[in-house]
């Protein structure tokens, strides 16, 4: 065999070689990627999360604790019929799924008291909360998030 021909062949092979360990590296960077976003979709889930719950529980103290049907009663309530109230300034996406359509928990009355994300994934995050999430420790999937009315304390009458 000619010298030439030897020497194309190893030439191919470290090519071969070098596009294995290249790709290898790809995949390692499109995982830390794919961690990275879910990490933030996580943050703007609590996020997100705890600015819906914050809004039923001032829609149920406004509302003689009855809470909203709809999630879209949060964004646009008329029902007194004297002045629309905006608890929410518009209603966000699930960050996790992407999706408008959020897990609700209802109560009586059919009204929402609270909600919870459709994703299946496990959260990246698993302790550290702070206390109005002490409940998410550990959990096993996003669903398991949930975000329930907060009580709204009304202020204290001022004193003469």
């Amino acid at each position: 065999m000619p010298a030439g021909k030897a020497q194309r062949g190893y030439v191919l092979l470290g090519l071969l070689v070098a596009l294995m360990v290249l790709g290898m590296m790809l995949q390692y960077r499109v995982h830390d990627l794919s961690a990275e976003i879910q990490r933030e979709h996580e943050q703007s889930l609590l996020e997100t999360g705890d600015a819906i719950a914050d809004a039923l529980g001032r829609y149920a103290a406004d509302h003689q604790g009855l809470y909203p049907t709809r999630l879209a009663q949060l964004v646009d309530d008329d029902s007194d019929g004297l002045k629309v109230r905006h608890y929410l300034r518009r209603l966000s996406p699930d960050p996790m799924t992407g999706s408008g359509e959020w897990g609700l928990q209802r109560g009586p009355g059919d009204g929402i008291t609270a909600v919870f994300s459709q994703s299946t994934l496990t959260p990246f995050k698993q302790d550290g909360f702070d206390s109005d999430h002490e409940g998410f420790r550990q959990k096993s999937s996003y669903q398991e998030w949930v975000f329930a009315a907060r009580q709204v304390v009304a202020p204290a009458p001022a004193s003469p």
